[in-house]
């Protein structure tokens, strides 16, 4: 579910950018299936929130803050990765 929602969400999107900004000419291709896996990684996290796991193979963290860290490593690599 979180695999075909984000696919279509995508083309919203991008139906969206290519009508207002045709300009600019912004074209993306939809490859990887990241956000069917942070989906997942979300349900687990709400579904079984006082889990521990461990960071790193070190620091011991509830599940739901693992997915809070997780996010947020994300978040920040979105805008410090150059390509």
């Amino acid at each position: 579910t979180c695999g075909i929602g984000s696919g279509l969400v995508f083309l919203m999107l991008q139906s969206f950018i290519q009508k207002w900004f045709a300009p600019l000419h912004a074209h993306a291709v939809l490859v990887g299936g990241a956000s069917a896996l942070y989906g997942l990684l979300t349900a687990y996290g709400i579904l079984f929130k006082d889990r521990t796991l461990l960071f790193m193979m070190i620091f011991p963290l509830k599940a739901q803050y693992f997915v809070w860290l997780l996010a947020g490593i994300q978040f920040f690599t979105l805008f410090y990765t150059t390509n």
